[in-house]
């Protein structure tokens, strides 16, 4: 008795059947995922565009917090220097007035030793 073959070997259009068929589906497979892998980039670039033009749009909005706070700080920093000035122009004044009445003092204190 001869060896029994299997279905796929004896019968051959059905065997080159099934392997155009293994092909197609294999040819539709890989062609989906690379529109799964080419829909996945595109969206992972728009994601990364927002997020670059979020960022953008934070450092904007720091540079412009930054330059309102600088310049509060240099207004506040001219405040203080006018009023240094204004307390030394104070502290001059009052030395000035002890000195004349010490002047005066003398003055007087002479003009009775004199007389």
């Amino acid at each position: 008795p001869q060896p029994q073959l299997s279905p796929l070997v004896t019968n051959q259009p059905d065997h080159d059947a099934d392997y155009a068929l293994a092909m197609q589906l294999q040819a539709e497979f890989e062609a989906e995922m690379r529109q799964e892998v080419e829909r996945d980039l595109l969206a992972r670039r728009q994601q990364m565009a927002e997020q670059a033009r979020v960022q953008r749009a934070q450092a904007v909005q720091r540079s412009a917090a930054q330059q309102e706070e600088e310049r509060r700080a240099q207004e506040a920093q001219e405040r203080h220097l006018r009023r240094v000035r204004q307390l030394e122009e104070e502290h001059r004044a009052i030395e000035r007035r002890r000195q004349e009445k010490r002047e005066r003092k003398k003055a007087a204190e002479s003009s009775c030793i004199i007389a």
